[in-house]
């Protein structure tokens, strides 16, 4: 049984929501290399770069993913790993905050059309001062210039 079309809640994804999406993805990989990046590279210099190392792309630097393979490869010696992970993981957790927070600045710019950080505000001009009501016409008896 299928539902009517008049009771379907089927929205067109706009361009801009498709590109905030996409936006989004590629920031919260983006966010996971950084930190895989940062691990390895810190472990590799707390180990003073040890001929050991697989992984080196060029000399002392090493694909983003290597911390696995070497946590894996070194089981006996877990305590060196514990730094560097923490790291990685701190430096993670502050790149997604940042990512989420930019697609949800997005997302509002989008949904409520903001143009500005601040919205539409501006200083009023005379039309909108008279607009208000706080400008009369001069009369004649009017005694002020």
């Amino acid at each position: 049984m299928s539902v009517p079309s008049n009771l379907r809640n089927e929205k067109k994804q706009t361009a801009e929501e498709r590109n905030i999406k996409i936006g989004a993805v590629v920031g919260f990989t983006v966010a996971a290399l950084v930190g895989m990046t940062v691990a390895t590279q810190f472990f590799a210099y707390k180990v003073n770069y040890w001929s050991g190392l697989s992984g080196e792309i060029i000399e002392h630097v090493y694909c983003p993913w290597q911390i696995f393979i070497w946590r894996k490869e070194h089981v006996d010696q877990m305590e060196l790993f514990q730094d560097p992970v923490k790291i990685a993981f701190s430096v993670w957790m502050l790149l997604n905050v940042l990512v989420f927070a930019m697609v949800m600045v997005a997302k509002n710019k989008i949904l409520h059309g903001l143009q500005t950080l601040h919205g539409s505000a501006r200083w009023a001009d005379y039309d909108d001062v008279k607009r208000a009501g706080l400008i009369q016409e001069n009369s004649k008896d009017d005694k002020d210039p």
